[in-house]
């Protein structure tokens, strides 16, 4: 009504401020032509050519521990020459979401990003000199789901030098999601009041139980599993009532290669469901 519209004059003074000094790293390109040049010289570094003194592994990144169904997940990264740990560098070791905590954290509990690896002697080594490419770094990741098999994955990646550009640690883990959001949960007879079964990827197994309350869940397999299967899938009612899902024990890697793996009404009613129809496997490639 604009009858009680009050009409009037705000003034706000913002005169306190604070800095706070904040550490940080950052991967790629940063222009800095805009801060003066004592900013400028503070931010720019020239390393002589050659090897150098030490090597920085980079702890990548993971996401939310709950939406990708695992507790935490460590990283321990060993420098080793010809598949043995080179004598006087340590194993590296860290730990993500300990205690709930959706961080990166060393033995001293403290927040991490990467690791430092004092490298002079080594490159100074005969061995080193004579072949350089039998020093690696050695990455083991293992992860500890919420439920199912304990994942390990070793990889080696080369112990690079001041000559090779620095690369982040390669993500050896990939996600798969599946998906109830599109099924009618409930405690009607027409309805489904769980679905559960077994997610099977090469050897590895978790089981998985969707409801009203969980309609998705995620899990983290390693990214050369040659198979991915869900066996014993039901969709079960408040009455007992239980319907096989129709792809059970069918390869499913090649049908979802970007691990989404959604479920549909169609699946337990029997019924045609247009959006289902688009992702489902053929009987054919599904066996």
């Amino acid at each position: 009504d604009v009858k009680i519209v009050k009409k009037g004059k705000f003034t706000y003074t913002y005169d306190r401020q604070a800095v706070v000094e904040r550490k940080t790293s950052f991967g790629g390109p940063i222009g800095i032509g805009s801060f003066d040049k004592k900013t400028q010289d503070a931010c720019i570094t020239v390393l002589p050519d050659g090897n150098w003194e030490s090597a920085y592994y980079l702890i990548p990144p993971v996401g939310d521990a709950a939406k990708l169904g695992f507790k935490y997940m460590t990283l321990s990264v060993t420098p080793v020459m010809n598949g043995k740990a080179v004598s006087g560098l340590k194993t590296e070791t860290a730990m993500f979401n300990k205690n709930g905590q959706g961080i990166w954290q060393g033995k001293d509990n403290n927040e991490v990003s990467m690791f430092l690896f004092p490298l002079k002697a080594v490159y100074a080594s005969a061995e080193y000199k004579a072949d350089p490419s039998a020093f690696k770094f050695r990455v083991t990741t293992e992860v500890i789901p919420v439920a199912g098999s304990k994942i390990t994955t070793v990889t080696e990646a080369p112990m690079f030098d001041g000559e090779m550009a620095m690369a982040p640690a390669q993500d050896l883990l990939e996600p798969v999601f599946l998906s109830g959001d599109c099924l009618s949960f409930g405690s009607s007879a027409e309805e489904v009041f769980i679905a559960k079964g077994v997610l099977k990827a090469d050897k590895l197994s978790f089981n998985f139980k969707l409801d009203a309350n969980t309609t998705s869940q995620g899990f983290l397999i390693p990214k050369d599993v040659k198979s991915l299967k869900i066996a014993g899938l039901q969709f079960i009612s408040k009455t007992g009532k239980k319907i096989d899902w129709a792809y059970n024990n069918k390869e499913l890697k090649d049908q979802y290669p970007d691990m989404d793996i959604m479920f549909f009404d169609k699946d337990w009613q029997g019924q045609p469901d247009a959006d289902a129809i688009t992702n489902a496997p053929t009987e054919a490639s599904a066996k």
